[in-house]
Formats: structure tokens, C-alpha cells, sequence
């Protein structure tokens, strides 16, 4: 038999909070876990709401702030204290818990989630997955005053976190820009593939 694969899953917010991405990373975890890999999931720490849920070893929690007004959210500057506790956690899985070292990053988040979890990889030398799960445009337009300054910002901070990455200003370019770093990439549904291919990701 070959030895189990490390996963190392990023997102932008626990799995203990709402939302598809957090529920398809606890099922991904129980599944690939279950098939006797190791998952590692890298998140921000919680703030809010029931933080007792779901203890478990395979969490790496970052340094973070919540995020008003109920506080389930979580926020993280993706820069040098932020990566320092990745390494960190993952060293302890792979020292403390005995798991093997990292073979994979899977990116599940499309913003300081992504960012940890590319720079990992290539500190790693290791693959990326990246499981699309989000139309950046669609959510800022529908939250942000003047979304074109704000993907604008967006893309921007983009380049200077993942230094290489394609230009551009609108959201199919943002995540074209993550998209540039990963071996494959993956959607939740059909329809959200094929605009994403439409749209060069």
C-alpha cells in the first residue's frame, strides 16, 4: 500500500462558521480522512459564536480579527505573522502528530486563505488545488460602494501578495490571477465551471 496523502486545506473562514466552502472542507476532511489521509486544515481562529465546535487537531488557526456584527467571521492580514503560524502548524502536525509531510495545498478561499495557501505551496515546492467557490464580482457589487474601485483594490493586492500573477482590474481577472498558480482547479457546480473557463480561469 502507499503511504496516505497530506492535504493541506486553506480557507478564508473556519469550518465551523456557515457557508459552502466550510461545509465542503468538513466533508472533504471526513471523506479523505476516512480513506486513511491526513487533512490539515489552515483557518482563521474564531471569535464569534459556538467556539467550542467541532475541536479538532487537524486545525491550524491563524491570528485573526472578527468581523462585526456577529462576530462568526473572521479576517486575516495574509502577511509575515500569518505565515509564521502556518509553518508552525504545520511542522506540529508533522513532528507532534506524526503525519507525513505535506504532498498538496488545496485553496479553498479566495482571499487571505488563498494568498497563505500559494505561498505555502511554493515554499513547500508543492501542487495546488484550488476549488473555486465564489463570483468575487457578483458578492462585492452586491456589498462594497463602488465595486470597480474595489476590485480594482482587490486586484492590486493581489499582485503584491502573489507576485507574477496575471494584470487586470475586474473579478474574472482576480480569479484568473489566483488560477495562474495552481496545477488544477475545480467548481462546485457544472455552471460555475463553464463560466469560469469562459472567462479564461
Amino acid at each position: 500500500m502507499t503511504r496516505p496523502l497530506h492535504v493541506v486545506m486553506f480557507g478564508d473562514q473556519h469550518p465551523a462558521t456557515s457557508g459552502g466552502a466550510q461545509v465542503a472542507m468538513r466533508l472533504q476532511q471526513k471523506y479523505l480522512e476516512r480513506a486513511g489521509h491526513v487533512v490539515t486544515i489552515v483557518v482563521p481562529a474564531r471569535h464569534g459564536g459556538a467556539r467550542e465546535n467541532m475541536p479538532s487537531p487537524a486545525y491550524v488557526e491563524m491570528p485573526s480579527i472578527g468581523v462585526p456584527p456577529d462576530w462568526e467571521y473572521s479576517a486575516v492580514w495574509p502577511g509575515a505573522r500569518a505565515e509564521r503560524a502556518v509553518d508552525r502548524g504545520i511542522t506540529r502536525r508533522v513532528v507532534r502528530d506524526g503525519a507525513p509531510l505535506p504532498d498538496l495545498v488545496h485553496v479553498q478561499g479566495d482571499y487571505w486563505g488563498a494568498f497563505l495557501g500559494y505561498r505555502f505551496a511554493e515554499r513547500a515546492r508543492i501542487p495546488v488545488v484550488h476549488t473555486m467557490h465564489n463570483r468575487v464580482d457578483v458578492g462585492i457589487e452586491a456589498t462594497v460602494p463602488f465595486p470597480r474601485l474595489a476590485l480594482a483594490a482587490l486586484n492590486a493586492w493581489r499582485r503584491a501578495m502573489l507576485p507574477g500573477s496575471n494584470g487586470g482590474s475586474d473579478g474574472w481577472a482576480y480569479l484568473r490571477g489566483l488560477a495562474s498558480g495552481a496545477s488544477a482547479v475545480t467548481a462546485p457546480s457544472t455552471h460555475f465551471a463553464r463560466r469560469l473557463e469562459e472567462h479564461g480561469v
